[in-house]
């Protein structure tokens, strides 16, 4: 941190899904576990190559296309792939996954064979 910048208070956005899993409701915790292993897999495949995050990005685009970009950004399983931190309330008041169970889908799917293929 230079000189001129100002500590963020511990409430400013930037708890990440992982670090908020504990505050999940009970239910969701151990399913959150496991789709975060799933995460730290995609991440350390990105090292060898932008497969996974190319899957993301076009499965992304068309969901977008579909359904719209606010069906897609309302759960917790879009933000774990994107990388985003929010307060741990904003965690806590959207669901897992799309109504349609997209993420889910998708993650178990065709980007788990595709991690599985490429020895992550």
């Amino acid at each position: 941190m230079d000189e001129t910048s100002e500590p963020q208070p511990e409430n400013e956005r930037g708890h990440r899904f992982v670090d908020n899993i504990d505050y999940f409701p009970k239910n969701e915790q151990a399913e959150a576990k496991s789709y975060a292993s799933i995460y730290d897999r995609v991440i350390a495949s990105l090292d060898h190559s932008l497969d996974a995050y190319n899957a993301i990005e076009e499965f992304s685009k068309k969901l977008i296309a579909e359904k719209g970009d606010n069906y897609m950004r309302n759960c917790k399983l879009f933000h774990l792939l994107i990388g985003s931190g929010m307060l741990p309330t904003e965690w806590d008041a959207m669901p897992m996954d799309t109504p349609g169970g997209d993420y889910e889908t998708f993650i178990n799917g065709p980007l788990m064979e595709l991690l599985t293929k490429q020895g992550f």
